[in-house]
This record gives structure tokens, sequence and C-alpha cells, in this order.
């Protein structure tokens, strides 16, 4: 085992002659075969496998494992002026002004995006279906108001009144109720934001003309039934238009309970 010197003189401990030649020949360094290898020689092969070892020692030492910082707003780590989203595992693409409150938006991750609610087709075809019921019936309604409820056969001909002129008052509650409810169903289809309780009110305009036409109907009779007092040869009927506003009341009603029982 050969020594090597320092430059004070002191000799240490160190690598043979023969490898600290082998390892300039390496690097490339002229070195004579034999006498005296350079004390610089010696220091040079001494730092360089001091810096071996001390990058094999740092490689090597564990670190303890480190968290990662939550999600959030955090100094781009490209150096720029701009924060960047951090999602808790990797930096996203999104940045923003420094200057920016902490309240800003914050963009939607991959693996935490959630759909908005959308509502199911079905449903939706429900209601529009209910609300075009209602319309439809809130026609039929207008139109029965305006046909013939009575029908008077006598031996000189016949005769008929519509609701509209022969019991105006009551034509009028259901030309107005039917209205009401045809404005509901159309706000449906044209997508506004009607009020269930309004939903619930078509319901009670169904039971309120269906009573109306059951009234009429009832006048009828006592009328005919009069008029055959007076004369066999008389005779009053009850017109299409009191059983169209029976049936419309129907509609009204039950498209208005679908609708109202759709939006719960």
């Amino acid at each position: 085992m050969s020594a090597a010197r320092t430059e004070s003189g002191q000799v240490s401990a160190g690598p043979t002659a023969a490898t600290v030649r082998q390892w300039a020949r390496d690097c490339g360094v002229p070195v004579n075969d034999k006498g005296k290898i350079p004390a610089a020689l010696y220091e040079a092969y001494a730092s360089a496998h001091a810096t071996v070892r001390t990058v094999d020692e740092s490689a090597t030492t564990t670190s303890p494992p480190t968290v990662p910082p939550p999600p959030g707003w955090y100094p781009d780590p490209n150096g720029s002026s701009l924060q960047r989203w951090w999602d808790g595992a990797t930096w996203t693409d999104h940045r923003r002004d420094s200057r920016q409150q902490v309240t800003a938006s914050i963009p939607a991750q991959r693996e935490h995006s959630y759909a908005p609610v959308r509502l199911d087709r079905n449903t939706e075809a429900s209601r529009r279906g209910s609300a075009a019921v209602v319309v439809a019936g809130a026609v039929l309604a207008v139109i029965g108001a305006l046909l013939p409820w009575i029908s008077v056969d006598t031996p000189f001909g016949s005769m008929s009144r519509s609701g509209a002129s022969w019991d105006s008052s009551d034509a009028t509650i259901i030309i107005v109720l039917a209205a009401l409810a045809g404005l509901t169903g159309m706000g449906q289809l044209a997508r506004w934001k009607v009020p269930g309780w309004l939903l619930w009110l078509g319901a009670v305009v169904g039971v309120i003309d269906f009573a109306i036409a059951v009234y009429a109907g009832h006048q009828v009779h006592q009328r005919n039934d009069a008029a055959q007092q007076f004369s066999s040869a008389v005779s009053a009927h009850v017109g299409a238009g009191v059983y169209l506003c029976g049936a419309a009341a129907i509609i009204i009603g039950f498209g208005s309970i679908a609708g109202a029982r759709s939006r719960s």
C-alpha cells in the first residue's frame, strides 16, 4: 500500500500509485510509468472520488414522505406573475391574475367534476303534454260557452240559444276561468316558471266549470218540465255547448292535476 503526500508534506493513507496512474490514463492525463507521481494528481484523484461519494450518499439518502398541499391557487412554478391552480396532485392549465380575490371561481377538476342536474326527458315530456291538454281543454270550454246551451222545439219550429246569450253570467265565468287555465298551460309550454299552486288552481277551475255545466243542464231540464206542463208539443233539450263545457272541464282538471303532480 503506497501513500499520498499532501501540500503540507504529511503522509496520509490513500490509493496506490498504480491506481492513480490508471485513473489518470482513463481521464486522458499523461503520467510516467515509473517514478514519483505529482502530489497534484493525488489531490485530483481524491477530490474526484470524494465528489462521487457525496453524490452516491445523497442519492441513497431517504427523505421522509411529504404530503402534497391541498387544492388551491398558488404562485406559478414557472416564475410568471400569475397564480396557477393546483388540484391536489398536479398543476392544471388554469391561471389567474394574482390580484384577483380568492373567492374567484375555481375551475372544474377532472376527478371531481359534477355534471349539472338535467330534467329527465320523460318528465319534461309529461309536463309539456299535461300543459297541452290544459290548453286544449280551455279552448274547448270557450267554444262550448259560445255553442247552444238550450234547444227548444215548438210546433212552429226550433230555436236554440248559446250559453253567452241564454245564461251570460255562467258562460262568462266559464270563459274567464278557462282563459286563466289556458294561460297557465301556455306558460308551461313556453318554459315559464309557473308556481305549483297555480297548477293546482287549474284543477279547481275544472271543478267549477264542470259544476256550472251540470247546473246549466239541470236548468234546461227544469225548462223542459215547465214546457211539458204547458204543452206537450213544446220541449227543451240540452244543447251541445253544455256537454262540450262539461267535457272541457274534465280535461282541464285532469291536465292540471297531472302537471302539478309532475312538479312534485
